[in-house]
């Protein structure tokens, strides 16, 4: 299939199987369908990616699924995502993940993700979908207007969130 090209993929799917699009050199930009839950292994290895447009009802990335694109740099990783394999994106130009959530939280996720040279950014956002917290490790933005302090003396604008940005149902 290394002569296969497409920018999109049905609205129905649920599921990109393993090695599903592997070696297909001219798929450079996808758009993932808002059905979608799930990519396995190896699903766009090897490809020239250099965007991807992840849905916010993906629940799962196999190993290697966007290894070896070096075309692709950043890749945004929805809060719906509870599982992200280590070699999610061994042997690419990733330099960039941006998360939609907090630290914490992509901790959690990503605890055994080799994440060294790409820079994470992460977002909590308030049930309006409005930013309450901005920032990665080394730049931090909190949109209440208390940028000046660290990321350690902040405490998030909504109560439903503790100091490290988890969600705390006790609190609402």
């Amino acid at each position: 299939c290394k002569n296969m090209q497409i920018s999109s993929l049905p609205e129905s799917l649920k599921e990109i199987g393993k090695s599903a699009f592997a070696y297909c050199g001219l798929i450079s930009n996808i758009r993932m369908p808002d059905s979608l839950e799930s990519i396995g292994d190896y699903a766009f290895r090897d490809c020239q990616l250099e965007k991807v447009i992840l849905n916010d009802g993906l629940r799962s990335i196999g190993s290697y699924a966007f290894s070896s694109n070096l075309g692709l740099t950043e890749i945004n990783i929805p809060q719906t995502v509870d599982f992200l394999d280590e070699s999610v994106f061994k042997s690419s130009s990733i330099t960039d993940v941006y998360y939609g959530d907090t630290k914490a939280e992509w901790k959690r996720l990503a605890s055994n993700v080799n994440y060294n040279g790409i820079t994470v950014h992460y977002t909590l956002r308030n049930d309006d979908n409005s930013v309450i917290i901005q920032h990665t490790d080394d730049n931090f933005i909190w949109e209440a207007g208390n940028s000046h302090l660290a990321v350690a003396e902040v405490t998030p604008a909504s109560p439903k969130y503790d100091r490290n940005g988890y969600y705390n149902k006790n609190m609402i």
